[in-house]
């Protein structure tokens, strides 16, 4: 089921809420780096590279609060892509998988061009095809994610925001401009718990009463969305597991584990 808003395809659908830490080391046993990464989807739109490392148009004093990021994933959207969880969110929806991100103090401050620098790397190691922004909530920092994504552009990625506002609240506020202007896709809306996306549904998908809005056709394709939902474990250099992607299966798998 879709309708035609002004400018934009969109889809009805809900976003996918990713993002719970696995247990540590020392507290499960027999834990290892074990990404389920898939094969590399079809690449679209614009593959041309950029031959800088990040936006000239970024301030290299322009921060970013991030509460994770991963360099290569198949469990947040179409395609091998590289994912940031924002940090704060002041809509707090009941029942969102990622309560830690609510609080605008934790996770850390990264400079956007640092961030972009990181993006042409997982480009250039990884193959990803775009760069996904989570949260949190990505609309509360709204300038530096739209210089963020458009830096993703500049190296031929997509961008795909998950937002907790609609596309319609963005629209009425002058601020958001460039954030929009910066995507190609918007997963929007609250998540309501009530409402869940059943299995079968889309993919990366929270609750039924949420959008996919497409503005621009870079992942318009229906069946870009569809499929099952998976999650991946990736740890870090210091030994830690992390997990995300699909919050009901990954909570069943950190069960399993502890």
């Amino acid at each position: 089921m879709s309708e035609e808003t002004p400018g934009a395809r969109t889809d009805t659908a809900a976003r996918a809420r990713p993002g719970e830490r696995a247990p540590a080391a020392s507290e499960a046993s027999n834990e290892q780096r074990s990404p389920l990464m898939g094969s590399l989807s079809e690449r679209t739109g614009n593959s041309a590279a950029s031959s800088s490392p990040c936006s000239s148009e970024i301030r290299r004093e322009l921060q970013l609060r991030v509460a994770a990021r991963v360099a290569c994933t198949e469990a947040e959207g179409p395609g091998r892509r590289f994912a940031v969880w924002v940090q704060g969110c002041d809509l707090r929806c009941p029942g969102c998988c990622n309560p830690e991100f609510f609080a605008r103090e934790g996770g850390e401050s990264l400079a956007v061009a640092a961030l972009a620098d990181e993006l042409r790397a997982a480009r250039d190691l990884h193959a990803i095809t775009g760069l996904t922004v989570l949260g949190g909530e990505p609309s509360e920092q709204a300038e530096a994610v739209a210089a963020l994504c458009r830096a993703a552009r500049e190296l031929g990625l997509s961008t795909i925001v998950f937002t907790g506002r609609t596309h319609a609240e963005l629209q009425a506020l002058t601020e958001m401009r460039a954030l929009l202007d910066a995507a190609d896709t918007l997963v929007d809306g609250r998540f309501d718990a009530r409402r869940r996306e059943p299995p079968d549904g889309r993919r990366w998908i929270g609750s039924t009463n949420q959008q996919i809005v497409h503005l621009t056709p870079r992942h318009a394709d229906p069946a870009q969305w569809r499929g099952r939902n998976h999650v991946e474990l990736q740890i870090d250099a210091a030994g830690r597991i992390t997990g995300h992607g699909a919050p009901d299966i990954l909570r069943r798998v950190l069960k399993n584990m502890s």
